[in-house]
């Protein structure tokens, strides 16, 4: 798979423990201590007894794609509780560290975690401690053994959406210059983004911005007079729409281009016939249509940015497997082609389309071919042959019955429909 789990701590670490992964040198080295802020001893806290919730909050199926802003949480080593702090025994005895939040947080667990090689993704191994809200002004004191450099356990809380936010909680003590520095991470992390169809009129919550917020998608399909596929992105209050006029529309989201960014792809059947497919992400004024490589590029009746043909699959890896129909020598193909994304822009991956359908071709008259080992043959009148694939444009491969393969070179011409070939009319050239 091309892409691992997000964030700079590259959870591609050092090799795995039975419970843990080390996380790398340069990540630890940049840390800086925080400044520890010493408390009165009198004020120090009780333990307070895990409660359970009636509805434990369910794991979060959906993947993050960017680095969100955990600027509204901080950790600290310290050798004395702060006041008001509420005590986390995760071990009975250990190290004493404060997670702090300037934003209250809702159904917040705090779990142990390991890491799991197969999901590529931190499981939950044990829970340790659940709260129904944390408050701003309420520090967290964690008393554990505490790993260094490992990342055991595990801070999460429901989002606006009610959907699990996760981040790990990994100590870090650095020796430098026979000093010891200490800091606590709360270091954000995802499963990658598998592309995922979605389904229509339901609601998900990706972050298609970058921002490390989630903004609500929904993907609905409207038929009528004018069939139409719309896409709707709510973010922060603002609503932004896409209108694509399209039957039997289908859309996924997927990151084709690598840059932990979202991006929305809708493809569907056009009333005139044929298929485009439509990408969209989402910028500074809303939704905009994704970078399309020129040899693909074509647009709409409105003018909009599209390819021709319907997104079928997106495998694990980005390849876009989509399918068409084709006028070609022998009648009407049914094509299926290989796109990704490449440098933020979508595009094919060799320009290629193996045809199925379409009638096989009888010879006229003697044909010049060119062979698959690039040598010249003289076909006979007579032979009998069908098209195998096509880049649409300058050539087909072909496949005589007796097994010969071989390349036809193609033009178009204008005031003929048709095709030619060695130039003359595919009419006349084939029965």
């Amino acid at each position: 798979m091309r892409r691992w789990i997000l964030i700079f701590l590259a959870l591609a670490m050092l090799t795995l423990g039975a419970c843990s992964k080390k996380l790398p040198e340069e990540m630890l080295d940049a840390v800086k201590p925080p400044t520890v802020e010493q408390a009165d001893p009198a004020d120090t806290p009780q333990d307070s007894e895990p409660v359970e919730p009636d509805d434990e909050p369910t794991a979060d199926d959906t993947a993050e794609t960017s680095e969100p802003d955990t600027d509204f949480l901080s950790g600290e080593w310290v050798s004395e509780a702060p006041a008001g702090a509420m005590r986390v025994s995760v071990d009975t005895d250990g190290e004493q560290i404060v997670l702090r939040t300037t934003r209250a947080l809702s159904k917040v667990w705090i779990s142990r975690v390991a890491y799991d090689e197969a999901a590529e993704d931190y499981v939950r191994t044990e829970r340790v401690w659940w709260m129904e809200q944390w408050d701003a002004d309420t520090p967290l004191l964690l008393v554990m053994r505490a790993p260094v450099e490992q990342a055991e356990l595990e801070l999460s809380w429901a989002d606006e959406f009610g959907e699990r936010e996760r981040r790990l909680i990994v100590p870090v003590r650095i020796f430098r210059d026979g000093a010891s520095e200490e800091s606590v991470q709360l270091l954000h992390y995802a499963v990658p983004l598998r592309a995922a169809e979605l389904t229509a009129g339901a609601a998900y919550h990706y972050d298609l911005s970058g921002s490390g917020q989630k903004e609500s998608v929904t993907f609905t399909q409207q038929t009528g007079i004018t069939p139409m596929a719309k896409l709707r992105v709510t973010q922060a209050g603002t609503v932004y729409e896409a209108n694509m006029t399209l039957l039997n529309a289908r859309c996924w989201i997927a990151d084709l281009d690598g840059d932990n960014v979202a991006e929305l792809y809708v493809s569907g059947d056009t009333v005139s016939g044929g298929a485009l497919t439509y990408g969209w992400q989402l910028g500074e004024t809303g939704l905009e249509s994704i970078p399309i490589a020129d040899e693909i590029r074509t647009q709409d009746a409105d003018g909009s940015v599209c390819v021709a043909g319907r997104i079928e699959q997106i495998d694990e890896d980005g390849i876009v497997y989509m399918t068409d129909s084709a006028e070609l020598p022998g009648g009407t193909y049914t094509v299926h082609a290989m796109f990704y994304g490449v440098g933020g822009e979508f595009a094919a991956l060799d320009g290629y389309w193996t045809l199925e359908g379409g009638e096989e071709l009888t010879l006229r008259t003697a044909l010049n071919v060119t062979l698959r080992d690039g040598t010249q043959l003289t076909l006979p009148a007579g032979t009998k042959l069908r098209l195998t694939g096509s880049d649409r444009e300058t050539m087909a491969d072909f496949e005589t019955e007796s097994g010969v393969q071989g390349t036809l070179e193609l033009e178009k011409q204008r005031g003929y429909d048709g095709w030619y070939i060695n130039g003359k009319k595919d009419a006349e050239l084939f029965s």
